[in-house]
């Protein structure tokens, strides 16, 4: 899609490439994710906390803010010097 999208017409609606990524994504997720009940029938894998997720979630990103500010610390004081 990001191949065509210099080639289309000025008038292209501008709400198609987002739904056609997203029927794309969706396509994707259900042909290679197992499902919640393919997951309990499986002994190979086990359905986890939401709880969790979201801890990991909030880790990283906690994470994330410290590395950019770390990074623009680092950039204002090469640039002050």
């Amino acid at each position: 899609m990001v191949v065509i999208s210099p080639l289309l017409p000025d008038d292209f609606p501008n709400y198609a490439l987002p739904f056609g990524y997203g029927f794309a994504a969706r396509m994707i997720a259900e042909k290679y994710q197992l499902t919640k009940g393919a997951i309990q029938a499986s002994g190979a894998y086990a359905l986890q906390s939401s709880w969790k997720v979201v801890g990991v979630v909030v880790g990283f990103l906690a994470a994330f803010f410290v590395l950019i500010a770390s990074w623009a610390y680092a950039l204002e004081t090469m640039s002050a010097s």
